[in-house]
C-alpha cells in the first residue's frame, strides 16, 4: 500500500512538474553569462559544490578529498583527505562565512557534519554533527545543500532530499539539526544556493523536458508562503549530480560529468 502510495505521489509531482514547464517556456532563457570554466580533470567524480570568497570548494574521488579551486584557471590549488571525518559517500557541500566552516552531507553515514579546514595534520577537525532527516531511509539521497545567515532571519541549513521524484526542501537548526520548516517543490530540485531572499536550485529534466534554473521565494520563515517566484524560466545544461553555489551575487552551476563549472545570470 506505501508503494503504492509513493507511485501515485511520484506520477502526481512529474505531470505537475511538466505543467509548470511547459506553462513558462517563454519565460527567460539561456542563463549562461559567460564562458564556463572548466575543473581540474584529475578530480574523480566531482559532486558538491561552495564559494568561500575566493576559491571553489568542491567533493571528489573514490576516497574523499575536497579540492580548492582557483576561480580563473579551474585548477585544484589544495586537495584535503575527508576520510579522518569518517565518510562513507559525501555529496553535499556548504560554506558558512560568518565563522568560516564547512557544512556537509553525507548519504552514506546519513549524517551531516560541521567541520573547519585547519593548517595542521589532518587538516580538518570537526565542530559536530548529527542525524540528517529520514536517517532510516536509505533510499533518499541529498541533493543539495545552503547556509542561510541572513540578518533578521533564524540561521539554519536548508536541504534538499530526493528518492526517485518525491522532494522535500527543509531549513535545519544549525545545533541539533532540527527541523524548522519544510516544503515540496514541483521539480526534482538538484543544488542548492542562497541569495538575498531567494533559493536557487536546478529543476533536474528527463530527456524531454530540460533542466531549469528555479528560485523560490523564502523572504518569511513560513512554509506556507515559499513560492516559485521564478519558476523555471532559464534553461541550464545539469546531470543528477548538479550542484550550485553563489559567487560575486550569481549562481553558478556545477556539471559533474562535463567537469565545468557555469556562471548563470539569470537577470
Amino acid at each position: 500500500m506505501v508503494e503504492t502510495h509513493l507511485a501515485a505521489h511520484q506520477r502526481a509531482l512529474a505531470v505537475m512538474f511538466a505543467v509548470a514547464v511547459l506553462a513558462t517556456t517563454t519565460v527567460g532563457g539561456s542563463a549562461w553569462a559567460q564562458t564556463p570554466l572548466r575543473i581540474d580533470p584529475g578530480i574523480i567524480d566531482p559532486r558538491g559544490l561552495a564559494w568561500d570568497g575566493s576559491h571553489f570548494w568542491i567533493i571528489g574521488g573514490e576516497h574523499p578529498r575536497l579540492y580548492a579551486i582557483d576561480p580563473d584557471t579551474g585548477d585544484a590549488e589544495r586537495e584535503i583527505d575527508l576520510s579522518p571525518l569518517g565518510l562513507r559517500k559525501p555529496m553535499v557541500i556548504a560554506w558558512q562565512q560568518s565563522d568560516r566552516t564547512f557544512w556537509l552531507g553525507d548519504d552514506g553515514t546519513r549524517r551531516i557534519y560541521k567541520f573547519e579546514v585547519v593548517t595542521t595534520n589532518p587538516y580538518v577537525n570537526l565542530v559536530r554533527s548529527f542525524s540528517a532527516p529520514d536517517e532510516d531511509l536509505n533510499e533518499i539521497v541529498m541533493t543539495g545543500l545552503a547556509w542561510d545567515g541572513r540578518q533578521g532571519r533564524t540561521e539554519g541549513l536548508w536541504l534538499c532530499t530526493s528518492m526517485g521524484l518525491c522532494t522535500t526542501i527543509r531549513k535545519l537548526e544549525a545545533e541539533r539539526g532540527d527541523i524548522l520548516l519544510s516544503f515540496y517543490p514541483v521539480c526534482a530540485p538538484r543544488g542548492l544556493a542562497i541569495l538575498g531572499d531567494t533559493l536557487w536550485t536546478v529543476a533536474l529534466g528527463d530527456g524531454l523536458i530540460p533542466s531549469r534554473l528555479m528560485a523560490f521565494d523564502i523572504e518569511d520563515d513560513d512554509w506556507t508562503r515559499i513560492k516559485a517566484s521564478r519558476q523555471a524560466g532559464w534553461v541550464v545544461a545539469a546531470d543528477r549530480l548538479a550542484r550550485l553555489a553563489v559567487k560575486d551575487q550569481n549562481p553558478w552551476l556545477l556539471d559533474s560529468k562535463a567537469k565545468k563549472l557555469f556562471p548563470v545570470n539569470p537577470d
